[in-house]
């Protein structure tokens, strides 16, 4: 079963800068592969599969997109609210991420509007056949 973070604005959640055990299952979590979340006073790590919903916080693209668009803070767009800009985009796109077929995973990358790989830079593309009704899922490449 899945760890429940209780999330206060009070909570830090970072990921992981230290290899450790996942709290849920005890699997080994190596450095920047889950998440670190303090309870009680200590660090928990969790794996990225048991960590939740991390609004995109181990999503590859979101670091870079910040590196971008800080290039165009100045007068009223701070870095800050370009900082909060970017975060929003990421926002419950955790579940939006897929293996790809180079064996890296596709995150969501909001400039792009799908999941795309790091590695190999695949796009996942998905719509609904109105003929059929069906789903039908490609790996642009």
């Amino acid at each position: 079963m899945a760890h429940t973070i209780q999330r206060s604005a009070q909570t830090v959640l970072i990921v992981n800068k230290y290899p450790g055990t996942c709290k849920d299952c005890g699997t080994d979590v190596a450095r920047r592969a889950g998440i670190a979340v303090k309870e009680d006073g200590r660090w928990q790590v969790l794996c990225a599969e048991h960590a939740g919903e991390t609004h995109g916080l181990l999503n590859p693209w979101r670091d870079d997109h910040h590196f971008k668009d800080s290039g165009y803070t100045g007068g009223e767009y701070s870095r800050a609210r370009s900082r909060a800009m970017v975060d929003s985009e990421y926002r419950n796109t955790d579940a939006l991420s897929r293996p790809c077929p180079c064996g890296d995973r596709m995150w969501w990358r909001p400039t792009v509007g799908a999941p795309q790989c790091v590695s190999c830079g695949a796009i996942y593309s998905s719509h609904v056949d109105q003929a059929t009704g069906q789903l039908v899922e490609r790996i642009l490449t």
